[in-house]
């Protein structure tokens, strides 16, 4: 019987030795992978002449009109939507002037200003002459007005910022 067992060990040893080498898994190290984003640029300036003609002081008589132009730029990577809110303040002092701000350049229709686009805006205050106004302007001698012209730009959603 100790024959036979160390027979059988011998005989299960050599199997064992064989066949080790054939049954092995075989194995390999794949790369990781890794970058980095950055997120884009997001830029919308007004034009610095148009900043500083808009600061100046203007006088107003009955018949006269104020006109000014600001060119919004997008300098940044992505498209954006403007949104302007501009109004006269104190208006009380000069109930009668006519005010508008428009946007005027040749996409005027267009919400969202491409990457390098522009908008260009037209602020307009006029004191109309006629209609008894012109007797009223000793009265409304010397008041003053204020005018604001504010330009929110937000960023488009993202299927619209899309480089492809």
């Amino acid at each position: 019987m100790k024959k036979f067992l160390l027979t059988a060990a011998l005989i299960l040893s050599l199997v064992v030795s064989l066949t080790a080498g054939t049954m092995a898994a075989y194995s390999q190290q794949v790369a990781t992978l890794s970058t980095t984003s950055t997120t884009k640029q997001f830029n919308i300036v007004a034009n610095a002449n148009d900043q500083a003609s808009f600061g100046e002081n203007h006088k107003i008589a009955p018949g006269d009109r104020i006109v000014k132009v600001i060119t919004l730029t997008n300098e940044g990577e992505v498209p954006a939507t403007i949104a302007v809110d501009s109004q006269l303040t104190d208006v009380n002092n000069l109930p009668r002037l006519k005010f508008s701000c428009l946007r005027t350049d040749e996409k005027k229709a267009e919400e969202v200003i491409p990457v390098g686009g522009k908008a260009t805006y037209t602020v307009t205050i006029e004191w109309p002459y006629g209609a008894g106004v012109e007797d009223l302007a000793s009265a409304y001698a010397g008041k003053t007005i204020g005018y604001t012209f504010n330009a929110k730009a937000t960023s488009v959603d993202q299927n619209k910022t899309n480089d492809k």
